[in-house]
């Protein structure tokens, strides 16, 4: 039908429209551990294709930690405003490809 074919073709391009986020990343320190159990619902709310980075550094190291799939998100505004909620303002952004 002409309803479903322009269905379709809306659901395509939000596929590809997901495709370009290449990333989330969330900046932690030492403080954060004791939300991760929340900072865990949180992206598993916003459940989706775009991989989450954790960027962690305190006085001695600093790296990334690439998160398992389970964990990737759908990018968008309020996954990022309650992730800042969370963890505090500007912690978390999205990368573009």
């Amino acid at each position: 039908s002409k309803f479903g074919d322009e269905y379709q073709i809306i659901v395509d391009k939000v596929d590809i429209f997901d495709s370009y986020f290449k990333s989330v990343e969330i900046a932690l320190n030492v403080e954060h551990h004791v939300l991760f159990n929340q900072l865990s619902d949180v992206l598993h709310q916003h459940h989706g294709q775009c991989p989450v980075k954790f960027l962690y550094q305190n006085d001695n190291i600093e790296g990334q930690l690439l998160l398992p799939e389970e964990y990737f998100v759908k990018p968008n505004q309020q996954l990022i405003s309650e992730v800042d909620a969370l963890l505090g303002n500007h912690v978390s952004q999205i990368n573009y490809a």
